[in-house]
């Protein structure tokens, strides 16, 4: 006498999910929390190099004057949250090259953890607060932040893929970091510092 199924079951196969390099073998993997995800997809290990807004007033001898200090931590923290947002941006463009990749498959747009759609709108916001915030400091400072917005846009749609003007964008973005302090402070920029 043949088994009844049960109408409810699934017909299809029980997948098991893939392990990411590293992970211990035997462990049950984890959904990661939406929130988590989204900390993942702003890549805070990343902000590091906005310390570099920090070059200016340091160099200028002034970074324990208040004066100069609060302007300059503003001015990073505009930088990390400018830099968040694009990267959820970048993300959501490049989700379906990102699958095919090895280790960028398991970034949370990849993962499908979260939609191209709300990762856009999630990096959009987070620009939008970056600028807003750098309203607060200094004109120069606005037009540096809003200039390493569109150069890294513009970047991530196009330039990555020009030999040459890839490299010479991303060296920018670091020079726009480190005048920076500079121009949230007002401190002024020496051709000696640049050339550095």
């Amino acid at each position: 006498m043949a088994e009844t199924e049960d109408p409810g079951a699934s017909t299809q196969p029980e997948l098991t999910p893939e392990v990411p390099e590293g992970h211990p073998p035997g462990h049950l993997i984890k959904e990661p929390s939406t929130a988590y995800a989204y900390l993942r997809l702003a890549r805070p290990k990343q902000w590091i190099k906005n310390s570099l807004v920090f070059a200016g007033p340091i160099a200028g001898g002034k970074i324990f004057d208040a004066h100069f200090l609060l302007p300059t931590i503003f001015a990073a923290i505009s930088f990390s949250i400018a830099a968040s947002g694009l990267y959820m941006i970048n993300d959501a463009r490049d989700a379906k090259s990102d699958r095919l990749h090895p280790t960028k498959r398991f970034r949370p747009v990849a993962a499908e953890l979260i939609s191209p759609r709300a990762a856009t709108l999630a990096g959009i916001s987070l620009l939008a607060i970056a600028m807003a915030l750098s309203l607060l400091i200094t004109t120069q400072f606005v037009i540096a932040l809003g200039t390493y917005v569109v150069i890294t846009v513009a970047y991530s749609i196009w330039l990555k893929h020009e030999p040459v003007i890839d490299i010479s964008i991303v060296a920018l973005g670091f020079l726009l970091r480190a005048i920076s302090g500079g121009l949230a402070t007002g401190l002024p920029i020496s051709v000696w510092f640049l050339t550095v």
